[in-house]
């Protein structure tokens, strides 16, 4: 299995993310995910589930506080869970930005900052 599908549905939901403006995520997600899909992350987000707490929780936010946020990803690759079961798509790297606005109660530094994210889809 090549899971070229699996990348290209995970890759256009990442373009249109990464090129969307704040008031346009919802949208965004609405077309590429069920309004209850389920995000675990690490603090303080945890739990996150549906698309409008994932958009105002997480991405609004981060998007506000950092000037020309850029995904910059170091691995895509995609395969079967031989545990779990399904297909999943898993991405890693950094975001990289301009920390202009307070996010999560740090303040700007307004120096250009890296925050490593990985990424797992099913």
């Amino acid at each position: 299995m090549s899971f070229q599908a699996e990348k290209q549905r995970v890759r256009a939901l990442i373009t249109e993310l990464d090129r969307a403006p704040a008031d346009g995520l919802q949208q965004v997600f609405s077309k590429h995910c069920s309004n209850d899909h389920r995000v675990y992350s690490s603090f303080p987000w945890r739990e996150i589930t549906g698309t409008a707490e994932f958009t105002d929780g997480f991405w609004a936010p981060l998007k506000a506080a950092f000037t020309a946020l850029q995904r910059r990803e170091d691995i895509f690759l995609a395969g079967r869970n031989q545990v779990g079961g399904g297909n999943w798509c898993l991405g890693m790297g950094h975001f990289m930005g301009l920390f202009d606005r307070p996010w999560l109660n740090m303040p700007p530094t307004r120096k250009l900052t890296l925050i490593r994210y990985a990424e797992f889809h099913e």
